[in-house]
């Protein structure tokens, strides 16, 4: 089940919960804002798949980025949060980079796509080895850094603790989020061997998502 993201404007807030291309760069759905001198970049989703798409408009968008059956599409809900969520596993997203899961976030009162998130490595693929997440976090930072997001919020290679390296963060002129966080797990034994997490997260409302929350006078 994916885990949800929820970063602050000024500084980063990650609040997990269970659950996170570029072929080439189009592989991001984005369009581009003429603000005078610059052309900023706006995020619209991920391929094919629009944030404000239902379930069903993201199911046929899967179909049609992704060569697989309708039954490898898993529908999946989280248990605190409400959300709806659609999980795929595919296959070099970006050469040789393996396997990767991707999940579809629906939100809770919306019902429309609010989030997607990519994860390379850890349990998604052990097969990944530890240069070859590396080399994709590495390719996907400097994609991001030439795009053109906004200077206020962005970040890059910032540590957030220990093991966890926020590789990129950035927002567009309408307060949609990229991020980019790479986790690196310390194995318990010696002979027990971890693969790093990269996880690539495409977020329409990071300050207020659309997420079950109990309500103050419930209790």
């Amino acid at each position: 089940m994916p885990r949800f993201m929820r970063f602050g404007y000024m500084g980063v807030m990650v609040t997990m919960f269970c659950g996170m291309l570029l072929s080439p760069p189009s592989a991001v759905a984005e369009s581009s804002v003429d603000s005078g001198n610059e052309t900023r970049v706006t995020l619209e989703g991920f391929r094919s798949a629009r944030f404000g798409m239902n379930v069903q408009e993201v199911e046929q968008a899967i179909l049609n980025d992704f060569s697989i059956e309708p039954e490898a599409i898993q529908r999946e809900k989280h248990p605190t949060q409400k959300t709806e969520n659609l999980k795929v596993t595919v296959d070099d997203l970006l050469p040789e980079s393996g396997t990767a899961t991707l999940y579809y976030i629906f939100g809770f009162q919306s019902k429309q796509l609010i989030q997607i998130n990519v994860i390379w490595g850890g349990a998604a693929s052990a097969a990944t080895t530890p240069d070859e997440i590396v080399a994709i976090a590495n390719q996907l930072r400097e994609h991001f850094f030439r795009k053109g997001f906004q200077k206020e919020g962005l970040m890059m290679n910032a540590p957030l603790g220990e093991g966890i390296l926020l590789v990129f963060r950035g927002t567009d002129v309408r307060g949609r989020m990229v991020v980019l966080l790479l986790t690196d797990p310390k194995p318990q034994e010696k002979s027990e061997k971890k693969v790093p997490t990269l996880r690539l997260s495409y977020i329409v409302d990071p300050d207020n998502p659309d997420i079950y929350r109990i309500k103050d006078d419930a209790f």
